[in-house]
């Protein structure tokens, strides 16, 4: 959504139950609920109930990263309960409004920056790193009118940087790591 990837998890339903397997879809689902970046608790607009489960959910999480969505907002539109965002899966109405507040709670205030970006992996950092100084010789090479090739070359290199970290170029120097990091056959 906008260049931003969300994972998504459908969970089982949080309720009491005494059959096992139900229990531990339900264990299972707490500890997902645990671990999210936000929650989108989604309810149809004949249920009730959902603010018990809102308010156990706050129990694991703060109450900023869950969005409360109702949903068949095309069949009737008389809410009892509290919901941020109304939505008819089968029109689509209100999925715009569902989007813009998840990049809300996303980037809340904040706008997208090179200072804010986070890059969780060394050998992608590098490979980031390697591909700004080609973009950044091919600018050089540009302004200093250098010849179409040697402006070429830069650019090939600093795609063929950001391919290693997606994978669309395999090298031997990203074997090389691997196998100087794991012992094999000990």
């Amino acid at each position: 959504m906008d260049g931003i990837l969300f994972r998504l998890y459908d969970t089982a339903g949080i309720r009491l139950t005494e059959d096992e397997i139900e229990k531990e879809g339900v264990l299972r689902s707490r500890n997902v609920i645990k671990n999210a970046d936000i929650i989108i608790l989604i309810k149809d607009i004949f249920e009730n109930g959902s603010e018990e489960l809102f308010d156990e959910i706050k129990g694991f999480t703060s109450p900023e990263k869950i969005i409360r969505v109702t949903n068949k907002i095309d069949l009737e539109r008389n809410l009892i309960e509290k919901s941020d965002v109304l939505i008819s899966a089968l029109t689509g109405e209100g999925i715009e409004n569902l989007f813009n507040k998840l990049k809300q709670i996303t980037f809340g205030n904040s706008q997208y920056t090179e200072q804010s970006a986070i890059v969780s992996n060394i050998r992608h950092y590098e490979c980031l790193k390697k591909a700004r100084e080609n973009l950044q010789k091919s600018l050089i090479s540009i302004n200093n009118k250098f010849s179409g090739e040697f402006i070429a070359s830069d650019i090939r290199n600093a795609v063929f940087n950001l391919g290693d970290i997606i994978g669309e170029v395999t090298s031997e120097d990203i074997l090389n790591n691997i196998f100087a990091k794991f012992c094999i056959g000990k």
